[in-house]
């Protein structure tokens, strides 16, 4: 039975995964995305204590790449964090400070020979320049660390991953509509609305790549639907009811 667990619950998203903070973790196969390519992952978490260290991406094995996003109790925020294969180019972003109980639509991403970008409910929060290296992307773990410490106390949902750098526009229209799993470089979609024989979570792309759950269960708690419009309020067409700007402002 899946528990009604607040007034979050939309009927347009199911379900959510809960991950408790003690043990709960997933763990997935590589994605074949190579330290050449550009790559774009996007999900949904909500935490829920912010007393505790939080593991939200991470890897599996102590390797010298990263590519991890994390709370941490030290700097009340997120850390977005960054290695080359070879150890270099180490970058950490971490002025953004998040609400607890409160839905994020968070986007990781390189361009390579770019940038490295951050972006919160669509907006861009960090950017940095990208050397142009290799960055392999690392063995995926959610809700816990590679040593299996920090683990999350959090809700998650919607993961996408793409080995390429979408657009600003397209991260939004991902955020407000998920994917099918059939888009071109699309390697990764997980809606978190099943759990397959008790302990696999599925991969809707045409990657095939199921996540290997280990404790979260399905939850009821999923982000609110997203009403897309004119935020300005000084715009003629302004629109309260908008969360999320698209371009319509006029006057």
């Amino acid at each position: 039975e899946i528990p009604d667990e607040d007034s979050n619950q939309n009927e347009d998203v199911n379900y959510s995964l809960r991950f408790d903070g003690f043990d709960d973790y997933i763990d997935f196969n590589g994605f074949g995305i190579p330290g050449n390519s550009s790559l774009t992952i996007s999900f949904w978490v909500k935490l829920n204590d912010l007393n505790s260290n939080n593991t939200i991406i991470a890897r599996q094995n102590n390797s010298l790449n990263i590519f991890s996003l994390s709370y941490e109790v030290a700097t009340s925020s997120f850390h977005f964090m960054t290695r080359d294969d070879d150890g270099s180019n180490y970058h950490n972003y971490y002025d953004f400070i998040p609400n607890e109980g409160q839905w994020y639509h968070i986007t990781m991403q390189r361009e390579r020979g770019v940038a490295k970008r951050l972006y919160v409910d669509g907006i861009l929060e960090y950017e940095i320049e990208d050397p142009n290296s290799w960055l392999t992307f690392p063995d995926l773990r959610i809700g816990a660390n590679e040593q299996n410490f920090s683990t999350a106390d959090m809700y998650f949902d919607d993961l996408q991953l793409w080995n390429i750098a979408l657009t600003k526009d397209q991260i939004i229209s991902y955020m407000i509509n998920s994917p099918s799993g059939d888009e071109n470089n699309i390697v990764g979609y997980y809606n978190f609305d099943e759990i397959l024989n008790e302990n696999q979570l599925e991969d809707l792309s045409n990657s095939s790549n199921n996540g290997i759950i280990y404790g979260p269960s399905l939850s009821g708690d999923v982000p609110s639907e997203i009403i897309s419009g004119c935020t300005d309020i000084h715009a003629d067409n302004y629109n309260s009811d908008a969360t999320v700007y698209d371009g319509s402002c006029v006057g």
